[in-house]
């Protein structure tokens, strides 16, 4: 479970968001049930997925088809509201939206946890 006041962070060298959508990640992880990977790296996959086992989420079964990192917060059945920041087209002091706005990558690896946690029953928003 996750503490209350608990921040994790991972930064790697060298390390871009993909251009490639949908983003489909680099690796067909154990936990990952489709048959889709991508051929180009997605490195923000990978990071995603290293940030759940860092906040302990499910960590028992991290390594196996059984990990379900949300697990313990999303219960089949439910409606799941996902919220990327999305709201403005230009910073005063950026060139680009990346400041402003969450990347496509980052969206879907946590729409697929979200899917594994659902198991086919419930629904998403976005």
């Amino acid at each position: 479970m996750i503490a209350e006041s608990q921040v994790v962070v991972t930064k790697k060298e060298g390390v871009g968001y993909p251009s490639d959508a949908p983003f489909h990640p680099s690796f067909a992880y154990p936990e990952y049930p489709w048959s889709y990977v991508s051929v180009s790296d997605n490195s923000v996959y990978e990071s995603v997925r290293e940030i759940l086992y860092a906040m302990n989420l499910g960590s028992a079964a991290y390594g196996t088809k059984a990990w379900n990192p949300l697990g313990d917060f999303i219960r089949p059945g439910q409606t799941i509201l996902i919220k990327p920041n999305l709201v403005m087209d230009r910073h005063p002091r950026c060139e680009n939206l990346f400041c402003l706005v969450t990347h496509g990558s980052v969206v879907r690896a946590i729409m697929d946890y979200v899917i594994i946690a659902l198991q086919g029953k419930g629904r998403m928003v976005v």
